[in-house]
């Protein structure tokens, strides 16, 4: 593969272009940060302006429809590009470069599996919400494996909901004011993705990343995985935003991309079970924390 042309954004320029001087030119241009920020003021002000900006809002979630629709044709058609794309890459390449796919699908499961046991369920629920992670586990099986099959977060968001009422003891006015907005910007295994594709694309490029590079990549993946669409493989969509801070090309983005959507559903289906872990630990934390949540519920799960 050739190795990366561009030079690496600087930070303090990087952190200084999020505020866009041109909205609709950071849109036409890719600039995914930019967006993310402009998004985030636009949906301040919609919440800030109350019912007065009814029109506005039910016109983004209309827009919101339709992009989502969108992205849906694009992934039908796929297929084609990413055949075209392997094939350059079998081409010069051959089958043993494959072998760091497979790396990297270790890398999720193993990364998957430590989030959701330890972080979520080690540190989130028995820390902060002074539980035993068991029941958790136990009660929101249900929404591991709707999420685990249908790759995307706001399909399990009913389940999730009614898991966390049900088994978990979690008042209802917790679960659907925390869940939905969980569902929205709690993407824990998408940010784990985009880094590990960004470490993995620095490797195939042979681009050396030092102890500030590490950081920068860290702290641009938790933004944009805010802005990660809930459907499957809507991780690759904000990857570019990423590599372009270590010099990754577009060009070599898109064989990056090429190269790992033809496995990136099942990946996709394993990173999104920290996606829902995430949700669910957050909203017993929350419902603990307020007094809404009924232990002696939650606890019966134990003895199950």
């Amino acid at each position: 593969m050739p190795r990366a042309v561009a030079p690496p954004l600087d930070t303090a320029r990087m952190f200084l272009e999020i505020i866009p001087d041109n909205p609709i030119g950071a849109m036409t241009n890719g600039q995914t940060l930019s967006v993310i920020f402009f998004a985030v003021l636009v949906g301040a002000g919609v919440i800030a302006a109350g019912n007065g900006a009814e029109p506005v809002r039910r016109l983004l979630s209309g827009g919101s429809e339709v992009m989502l629709k969108i992205v849906g044709f694009i992934m039908e058609t796929a297929p084609f590009g990413v055949f075209a794309l392997i094939a350059v890459v079998m081409g010069t390449s051959g089958p043993s470069s494959f072998f760091a796919v497979l790396k990297l699908g270790l890398c999720v499961v193993i990364g998957s599996a430590f989030v959701s046991l330890v972080i979520h369920g080690g540190l989130v629920v028995r820390l902060m919400a002074w539980l035993p992670p068991t029941p958790f586990f136990r009660g929101i099986a249900d929404a591991i494996m709707v999420g685990f099959s249908t790759s995307s977060s706001s399909a399990t968001l009913p389940v999730a909901i009614r898991v966390a009422e049900r088994n978990l003891g979690v008042s209802p006015p917790i679960a659907s004011t925390v869940l939905p907005l969980g569902a929205t910007i709690g993407m824990d295994g998408s940010a784990m993705y985009v880094a590990m594709l960004t470490i993995f694309s620095a490797q195939a490029f042979g681009v050396d990343l030092g102890l500030a590079d590490y950081i920068i990549v860290a702290a641009t993946t938790t933004v944009v995985a805010m802005g990660v669409a809930p459907v499957p493989s809507g991780s690759l969509f904000v990857l570019a935003a990423v590599l372009a801070v270590i010099g990754i090309t577009p060009e070599q983005t898109a064989i990056i991309v090429g190269f790992v959507l033809p496995f990136d559903r099942i990946l996709d289906m394993i990173r999104t079970i920290p996606n829902v872990t995430s949700d669910l630990s957050i909203a017993t934390v929350v419902a603990r924390w307020e007094g809404e949540l009924n232990v002696a519920e939650y606890l019966s799960k134990e003895e199950v």
